[in-house]
């Protein structure tokens, strides 16, 4: 007979510890997005973005590059980081060693961690995947996976039923990476995180 899974043992496993590109280490959670949408924790622009991916639409995103928009990413990552930290957790006077302020976040984690709140489910399962050693790297959009890139290792029947999803999105659309699926579809070898 089956045994429910206990909380202790739920928790462990939607809040792993994340090691930063600064070296830090953070417990996280996966962000309730409508639910921060519904509360008006987001961006309007973020919140429309959700909504439309929501409704099945292809949601669109600012181009962050423009001047003018640096303030809805600056803000988007920051409500995000403090989503998703548990410990550390974020506050505005930290005082006790559990504490951190998001002025202590550079930009690069608070990036790393946005991009882990919103990774698709193959890149949350790579992870798991028998045989990886470590990350294996990101190819930038519009350039072609390296030569001496070495295969993914994944079990056939997941990527039978990744592949199966419908209305699956090769390009993640927040970052501008590349996926796994993007490589397999053109028939490159998939060295990617």
């Amino acid at each position: 007979m089956a045994v429910p899974t206990t909380g202790q043992e739920w928790r462990a496993k939607t809040r792993p510890v994340l090691t930063l590109p600064s070296g830090n280490r953070v417990r996280v959670k996966r962000p309730d997005i409508l639910r921060m949408a519904g509360e008006k924790q987001l961006p309007d622009v973020i919140t429309n973005m959700v909504m439309a991916g929501v409704m099945g639409a292809k949601p669109s995103l600012p181009d962050f590059t423009q001047p003018e928009n640096m303030t809805i990413l600056r803000d988007t990552l920051d409500v995000i980081c403090r989503a998703c930290f548990i410990e550390p957790h974020i506050v505005d006077d930290p005082q006790a060693n559990d504490e951190i302020a998001l002025t202590d976040v550079d930009l690069q984690d608070k990036i790393h961690v946005f991009g882990w709140a919103f990774g698709t489910e193959g890149e949350q399962a790579a992870s798991f995947r028998p045989g990886q050693v470590g990350d294996l790297g990101v190819v930038p959009t519009g350039q072609p996976v390296p030569s001496d890139a070495r295969p993914v290792v994944a079990d056939q029947e997941y990527m039978d039923r990744v592949a199966a999803k419908p209305g699956r999105k090769g390009v993640r659309e927040l970052g501008g990476e590349r996926t796994r699926q993007d490589a397999q579809e053109n028939g490159e070898a998939a060295a990617l995180t």
